[in-house]
């Protein structure tokens, strides 16, 4: 374990770039971790006493391609999913008017609050773009709901870095490192149950 968190100290800030580039994918971004990433890699380095803006820097940046890269897929690909047959078709169909008017009347909720949720900020950029939404309006409500995101994220695991030390000698870092990666899994495994839900 202490190899393991040795581990993510070094890598971390790559690995929050890469999850949170992938978040945003549809195929792929409902099982991208990145929140327990920032928050476990930003309470190691702040316990540590290293700096942690590498990964707050990292999930601004790799969020931020991210979401452009799936915004421009949207606008380029909506109008085709939108005509194709089949049940995407028609959830297109369905769903992309009742889109395009949350994003013309209120960009900045369907954009930056979206970013805050984890099943709907991996929909909402590539969406939006199917919407019609103009970029120079999407990109600075995204860059706005990132930096909340981000702030959210690193912020409970600086905060919770600085507290290390104090549980670590009640429970034992061994213990607490165990907790935090069982409690990974438990969030990643109820992060995969939403999108049955919905």
């Amino acid at each position: 374990l202490s190899e393991f968190a040795d581990l993510l100290m070094e890598t971390g800030p790559a690995w929050t770039f890469v999850l949170a580039f992938l978040e945003t994918d549809w195929l792929q971004g409902f099982f991208m971790p990145t929140g327990p990433v920032m928050i476990f890699t930003s309470a190691l380095l702040a316990e540590a006493g290293q700096p942690w803006w590498p990964v707050f820097v990292a999930a601004l940046v790799g969020g931020g391609l991210g979401d452009s890269l799936h915004f421009w897929i949207g606008r380029r690909l909506g109008a085709r999913v939108a005509q194709a047959p089949g049940r995407l078709g028609r959830m297109a169909q369905r769903h992309l008017p009742r889109a395009q008017a949350l994003f013309e009347s209120r960009p900045a909720f369907a954009v930056t609050m979206a970013r805050l949720v984890s099943f709907v900020r991996t929909l909402t950029p590539g969406v939006a773009g199917a919407a019609g939404l103009p970029y120079r309006v999407f990109l600075p409500f995204d860059l706005l709901g990132l930096l909340g995101w981000a702030t959210l994220y690193v912020g409970i695991g600086v905060l919770a870095g600085e507290n290390w030390e104090q549980v670590s000698r009640t429970i034992g870092t061994g213990w607490l490192v165990l907790f935090v990666v069982l409690g990974m899994i438990f969030w990643r495994r109820t992060r995969k149950r939403k999108p049955a839900s919905c």
